[in-house]
C-alpha cells in the first residue's frame, strides 16, 4: 500500500502556502515539500513522505484533519 499526498499539495497551494511560505512558516523543509512535489522515490522505489509529526502540524496550520491530506493507494 503506497500514500499519495497529492490532496495535501493541493490544500497547501489551494490556502496559498509556496516553498517561501512552508520556510517561513517551519512547516517542513524546503527538500521535503520538493520531493513531495516532484514525487521523488527511495532507492526502494517507494516514495519519498512525511513523518506524522509533520502531516499533524500541516493539519492544524490548514486547519483540517490529517486523513483530509493523505490518501492511501494500491501500489
Amino acid at each position: 500500500m503506497g500514500v499519495s499526498y497529492k490532496k495535501l499539495l493541493k490544500a497547501l497551494d489551494d490556502k496559498g502556502y509556496n516553498t517561501y511560505k512552508i520556510k517561513a512558516t517551519r512547516l517542513m523543509s524546503c527538500g521535503t515539500y520538493q520531493k513531495l512535489k516532484d514525487g521523488a522515490v527511495k532507492r526502494d522505489g517507494s516514495p519519498c513522505g512525511i513523518d506524522l509529526e509533520t502531516l499533524d502540524k500541516i493539519a492544524k496550520e490548514l486547519d483540517m484533519n490529517p486523513w483530509d491530506l493523505v490518501e492511501f493507494t494500491k501500489k
